[in-house]
């Protein structure tokens, strides 16, 4: 994951997954979102203090098989000066 701003995050996905296969990405929030074009993703977050983690979990289903894999972001509010 990369950090655009404080609270937006870029998710760029390589795969070499089947067309039609299936991105469930749960980003830690209580937000979710499944797709089939997972290739390049943003994601704004809400954080309720600062720094604040939230796991985020990709699951991908790909005809009969399924793999996941979970990652972490951190995000901090720089100081106004």
């Amino acid at each position: 994951p990369t950090e655009n701003n404080m609270n937006t995050v870029e998710f760029t996905l390589e795969t070499n997954a089947k067309p039609g296969a299936r991105f469930d990405w749960d980003y830690g929030d209580g937000k979710t979102l499944s797709t089939t074009d997972p290739t390049r993703l943003t994601h704004e977050y809400t954080p309720a203090h600062s720094p604040q983690e939230f796991n985020i979990t990709l699951l991908v289903t790909d005809g009969p098989c399924k793999v996941s894999r979970e990652d972490t972001v951190t995000l901090t509010s720089s100081p106004i000066l």
